[in-house]
């Protein structure tokens, strides 16, 4: 498993910051009982990484100038292979500026013994977690906030603003943690820890986004069957993966083309589906991956799975996540460890390929204002609040999102409506009730561009896949002993579908996604007909729209004794649209259950 732990500053061949610790942070971070795992133990710095295997080098590395730890074995542009040492050449040439010549997830740590300062840093997309605590003499870091919890006078200290955050974004998002003083990376940050305390942090790289209003779909298509190949193999890395589709993601037969080139072999595919009592087989999933192709694997789910596995989870993830997938991306993961495989592929970052609702720019789907203003507005307004009729209250529902800015929108789509009536009101005094808003406003006028369609891609970039849907991913993988990788996220890709236009007419064309068009142009569809374009998505399995209402109950009982919630929130959530934050709160139940306060 990849991971870095370590710290700079005082330490002791005997007592709690001596090598014992290190070894003890390491296997925090998932290193295996009774190998070895390279380490540099001196009087000023400890660095640990994963990964026994590795050449000597290839991820630990320390000279007269420098100290290197590197989660994953990475590449330079040139597809050329680079170990820790040549990162510390790299930074000796190029300065801080070395990161931009580099490939593939990473988490690194580098000290610069005569600035005496401490460089940070992750990857482009955020698929690998960093975090980083002060204790007043030394700087630590660690890829798994488990292991922080290990230190001597660690404060682990629950945030309630981190709660309150969390609720509204399925996972507290970055760069603060569930607990008060301790902190994480973003996608594509460096971070310079001085040794008297101060910080200097910035991006490395920044998505490309294009402001011109068209671009030829056909050349688009072309462009992305060439990008596509190569990332696949970079994924790989000559082993044989296993595919897990993630709901409601598309791109798994894009993916599932790719994988099966080098093989005839059909490729094994894991995905949640549900057992509905006598009718497992029937499971909509189950009808969807076999048109697919490839291997089905289901992951099967019931009520009592759900029950069982649930606080096996809790108690093992670093920080609270909202979103039920991480109960099937660890199940389906263990299987495929069970099987022998050793990497598995996921469809994260197809929806940036896609034209989706979450957009919200123009050509999405939006009412006209003057419709919702003069027509629906007087005529919704004069409805009682209480007992509306369900269509009633969508047209409610569809007045104030015309009604809202973008940031503002966005959270709106993603359930964060009413929440004065689900938290109790000693709860909401203690924190920031506006903070959610001001977070996703900050990161929508922060992206390089000027178009409203390319911002709310810059959101999805950042809050859905970066704080949620990689760190489930990286947790499930970790506690399975698999590693997930994600082809659509690959640097070369990453840029290609942040350069996608935000021109209308490009996502209109012949009414199909773009990744059908790129199945429709691939040698496969002349030969296997309708097989090749992508089933229509069907959503999360049932099982996973919303928790077991006996689940739901017990697990809203603590967060309602530790004045968390509402004493009327049951109400709230038995409302239409509100499944998922049910989903959230249980999850966050069985956390704070495992990990106390």
């Amino acid at each position: 498993m990849p991971g870095i732990c370590g710290w700079v500053g005082r330490s002791s061949a005997e007592g709690e910051w001596s090598p014992r610790l290190l070894a003890g942070m390491l296997r925090d971070c998932g290193a295996q009982s009774g190998i070895e795992t390279p380490g540099l133990r001196e009087t000023w710095l400890h660095f640990g990484c994963l990964g026994a295997s590795a050449p000597n080098g290839a991820r630990l590395h320390a000279d007269d100038a420098f100290a290197v730890a590197l989660s994953d074995p990475l590449r330079r542009a040139s597809g050329r292979w680079v170990a820790a040492r040549d990162l510390a050449d790299l930074y000796r040439v190029h300065g801080l500026d070395f990161l931009r010549r580099l490939r593939g997830p990473l988490a690194l740590a580098l000290y610069d013994r005569a600035q005496q300062f401490l460089v940070l840093a992750v990857d482009r997309s955020g698929q690998r977690s960093l975090y980083f605590y002060r204790d007043g003499e030394r700087l630590i870091f660690a890829s798994r906030l488990r292991a922080l919890r290990r230190l001597p006078g660690f404060r682990a200290e629950i945030d309630p603003q981190a709660l309150f955050d969390y609720c509204a974004f399925q996972a507290v998002p970055g760069p603060g943690t569930i607990y008060r003083h301790c902190l994480k990376l973003l996608p594509a940050q460096l971070l310079v820890i001085r040794r008297d305390g101060t910080y200097l942090e910035h991006a490395y790289w920044h998505p490309p986004y294009r402001e011109d209003s068209f671009r030829e779909p056909a050349a688009l298509v072309e462009e992305f069957r060439a990008l596509l190949p190569p990332a696949v193999e970079r994924a790989r890395d000559g082993q044989t993966p296993a595919l897990f589709l993630a709901p409601p993601e598309p791109g798994g037969r894009v993916l599932l083309e790719a994988l099966s080139v080098p093989s005839d072999r059909p490729v094994a595919m894991y995905f949640p589906a549900c057992e509905n009592a006598g009718s497992a087989s029937a499971d909509p999933a189950l009808s969807q991956a076999k048109r697919l192709g490839g291997e089905p694997r289901p992951g099967w789910l019931s009520p009592q799975t759900l029950a069982e596995i649930l606080p096996e989870i809790a108690a093992e993830v670093d920080e609270p996540l909202g979103d039920p997938l991480l109960i099937p991306a660890f199940l389906c993961a263990r299987e495929a460890r069970a099987a022998g495989f050793e990497r598995l592929l996921t469809t994260a970052g197809a929806r940036l390929l896609e034209r989706a609702n979450w957009a919200g720019g123009a050509g999405a789907t939006r009412w006209p204002e003057a419709v919702c203003q003069r027509l629906l507005g007087p005529v919704v307004r004069r409805l009682p609040e209480e007992n509306r009729l369900a269509p009633a209250d969508r047209l409610r529902r569809v007045l104030l999102r015309a009604e809202m800015p973008p940031p503002e929108r966005w959270l709106f789509d993603h359930g964060w409506q009413d929440w004065e009536r689900l938290f109790a009101p000693e709860f909401l005094a203690s924190i920031d009730p506006s903070a959610p808003q001001a977070r996703t406003a900050e990161l929508y006028n922060r992206a390089k561009t000027v178009s409203e369609f390319q911002r709310m891609r810059h959101l999805y970039l950042k809050i859905d896949l970066a704080d949620t849907r990689l760190r489930l991913f990286d947790q499930a993988g970790r506690l399975a002993g698999i590693t997930l990788f994600h082809p659509l996220l690959d640097e070369e890709i990453l840029a290609f579908a942040a350069a996608l236009p935000p021109d209308p007419r490009f996502w209109r064309f012949r009414s199909r996604s773009f990744l059908n068009q790129v199945l429709a142009a691939s040698p496969s569809r002349a030969a296997g007909g309708r097989k090749s374009l992508l089933p229509r998505a069907n959503g999360r399995p049932g099982c996973l729209r919303a928790p077991p209402a006996g689940l739901l109950a017990v697990s809203l009982e603590p967060l309602e004794a530790r004045q968390i919630l509402h004493p009327a929130c049951r109400d709230w959530l038995a409302g239409p649209g509100r499944e998922g934050m049910g989903w959230t709160l249980t999850l966050l139940s069985h956390w704070l259950e495992s990990h106390g306060d």
